[in-house]
């Protein structure tokens, strides 16, 4: 089995169980300009302020993107910080919608539904919240209610006083993660996202591991420990409930060296320790838990935007190549691409990951059939290309299969090839152009997961 780095995967594991109205309307009439995202807010109790944004993602379809339709992004923000972003994967006639948080979401990929309240434009919701418990909201376009939402999870609502009828407001944590570890980090096989209240470090096609954080220690500067509280462990789940330290050092604008502590057992529930004191006391630099073999370099995920294209999803190929599976996770954002050689052999890795930078139809091609995707890698197995660009081709797309190459030297090389600048990988790597990079014949067929 792979050897596991534990870097601290603990996601905050929203339960998200949404019920959303809103989002609807069959006729613009001037409440949202074609192409602009739908923005939709409320306040709830604490006076924390949550919203609720959704862009189109078809960019051929001019409307208005309130009127929701298949592969449009969502992202819900609790006072500013993303606690939730995916894709809305399925619109029903009965307008119940379907959410599916994407894998760099701050939650753990539960997917969740809702309804749409067409004649309202409004969307009700119980959310999560950060370090547990959820929120009852009734969010529109133009702001919610003014006055902090005192309604319980659940249950009867009544007025504000009596007792036992509202939510308690959470006082929030007594320390602070550093604002510029927040965020979305990719190294080397793994993919970590850190809030000031979760953790959840992925390394697919493996697995995640993550949890609450209950204690941040600054160890100098950019320096310094976060302790968590297992809610995930995917290799141990006896571990759940259990207390474990990650480390970090280096800490830039864009970079950063972090590690899990290192030696720890797992698969009998011995993973991690059982109160946060004798963790905290434990794993440390002075005892030999972090060590350069341990580290991995992070590059960090500075989000430009959602892109328009209609390949949000995933993608596995339909025959293998080498012997492995591919399987290609495409958001608005971001393209991952995990390779699975099991169970014949004792190998799975995630082979790259980019960020999206540009998308191009190809002129000659009716509706989102045909067009390319320009990426920059975050993450490669070959060190040298992470910051520089290569391009993805599409073709022949329908709701559930496509055709796809990313550019490579061979037959069976993806991704092998990249240039310096956008505009170099943009005006070599096209489709049959005089080089061996994207070949009509070493396109290959995939199907949506």
């Amino acid at each position: 089995m792979k050897k596991l780095r534990l870097f601290g995967l603990l996601a905050l594991m929203l339960t998200l169980g949404l019920v959303f109205y809103g989002c609807g309307g069959s006729d613009p009439s001037g409440l949202a300009e074609p192409e602009a995202p739908l923005v939709l807010t409320d306040v709830i109790s604490g006076n924390r302020t949550v919203e609720i944004t959704i862009s189109r993602n078809d960019p051929e379809l001019d409307r208005a993107v309130y009127i929701v339709r298949r592969g449009d992004f969502y992202v819900i923000r609790l006072n500013g910080e993303i606690i939730s972003k995916g894709n809305i994967t399925n619109v029903s006639n009965t307008s119940e919608l379907t959410f599916t948080p994407s894998p760099n979401s701050p939650c753990d990929g539960t997917v969740f539904t809702g309804t749409r309240d067409n004649d309202n434009n409004t969307l009700s919701a119980r959310i999560p919240l950060p370090g547990g418990g959820n929120a009852e909201i009734t969010a529109k376009e133009g702001g919610g209610d003014t006055q902090p939402n005192n309604r319980p999870g659940g249950g009867g609502g009544g007025g504000s006083s009596g007792g036992g009828g509202g939510p308690s407001v959470p006082t929030g944590p007594t320390f602070i993660v550093p604002v510029g570890l927040r965020g979305e980090w990719h190294a080397l096989g793994e993919v970590w996202t850190i809030s000031n209240s979760a953790l959840l470090a992925q390394m697919p096609p493996f697995s995640a591991y993550g949890g609450t954080i209950v204690n941040h220690r600054e160890d100098g500067t950019g320096t310094g420990y976060i302790t968590i509280r297992y809610t995930r462990v995917d290799h141990d789940t006896e571990a759940v409930g259990r207390y474990y330290i990650i480390h970090y050092k280096d800490l830039a604008d864009s970079t950063v060296q972090m590690s899990g502590a290192l030696g720890v057992e797992f698969g009998t529930g011995a993973g991690g320790k059982t109160s946060q004191a004798e963790a905290e006391e434990t794993y440390t630099v002075e005892d030999g838990y972090f060590n350069t073999m341990g580290y991995g370099t992070f590059n960090k995920f500075n989000s430009i935007g959602a892109k328009d294209h209609p390949l949000a999803g995933t993608w596995k190929a339909d025959a293998q190549i080498s012997s492995a599976d591919h399987v290609y996770i495409i958001t608005g954002e971001t393209i991952w691409l995990t390779v699975d050689m099991r169970p014949d052999f004792d190998f799975a890795d995630l082979r790259f990951t980019g960020q999206i930078v540009n998308v191009r139809k190809d002129d000659e091609a009716e509706g989102p059939g045909t067009g390319y995707i320009t990426f920059k890698f975050l993450s490669h197995q070959a060190p040298a290309r992470v910051n520089e660009y290569s391009v993805l081709y599409w073709s022949s797309y329908t709701d559930n299969t496509l055709n796809m190459r990313v550019a490579g030297t061979a037959v069976n090389s993806w991704a092998n090839n990249s240039h310096p600048t956008q505009a170099l990988a943009e005006e070599n790597f096209l489709l049959d152009a005089g080089s061996d990079h994207i070949r009509t014949d070493w396109i290959r067929s995939f199907t949506r997961q």
